[in-house]
């Protein structure tokens, strides 16, 4: 009698080796991953933004990061003795608000330089709900524990996603061509979202990056 499930999985068409550079993006489970792989003596930049749960701030970051785009004061807000920055996660918020817009913009240049010499982006999506600034009308990677009213959230569509990371891995292409990513869908269940909503999410990220597979060469997941 068996009292788990036994699963085999095939081996991948394409092997991860030391010589690789690889670039991990997304929730906290992108950190784990990269954590072993750092452990084991691969070449890792992990997480420049720190982490990002949904898939339209990952392709956020990353656009920012292709630009080589230097933030500035404009880019940052002050909240219960600290700056922070809605594209970045709370790691990078501080007391002073020169050393956070140094370390900001240090990890950009940092991956800016690495991504075209970069052979693997891994890419791991947490969920696909996200958050909107209602007084800035735009996306957010972090709230930073602002209050809830100054927010909306919105579920995200498999074609919405399927767009916007195409849309930018695409642009990520012209200046890496040979660049493999492998997507994930981390498996640490936002309980705060509600049992069943959780699923709902999960499934909408695993039909996404399928999708993304279909459309495009080298994505695996």
């Amino acid at each position: 009698m068996k009292f788990r499930t036994e699963i085999e999985i095939s081996k991948a068409r394409q092997s991860v080796c030391h010589r690789d550079a690889i670039l991990t993006m997304g929730s906290c489970f992108a950190d784990h991953i990269a954590q072993r792989l750092k452990e084991s003596y691969f070449s890792v930049l992990q997480n420049p933004f720190g982490t990002l749960y949904n898939p339209l701030s990952i392709a956020q970051a990353l656009a920012i990061i292709l630009d080589n785009r230097e933030f500035s004061e404009d880019d940052l807000f002050f909240y219960q003795d600290e700056w922070h920055s809605f594209w970045h996660h709370s790691s990078f918020s501080g007391s002073n608000k020169i050393r956070v817009l140094q370390t900001i913009n240090e990890q950009i240049r940092m991956a800016h330089r690495f991504l075209p010499e970069a052979q693997w982006l891994f890419l791991t999506f947490g969920t696909a709900f996200v958050y909107y600034h209602l007084p800035e009308n735009r996306l957010v990677a972090n709230c930073h524990k602002l209050p809830e009213k100054q927010f909306v959230r919105k579920p995200v569509n498999v074609e919405t996603i399927v767009q916007e990371v195409s849309h930018i891995l695409s642009k990520i292409r012209q200046i890496n061509p040979d660049l493999k990513i492998l997507c994930t869908v981390s498996p640490i269940r936002h309980l705060r979202d509600g049992l069943v909503q959780n699923q709902q999410s999960k499934a909408t990220l695993l039909l996404a990056v399928h999708e993304l597979i279909r459309q495009n060469k080298n994505i695996f997941y």
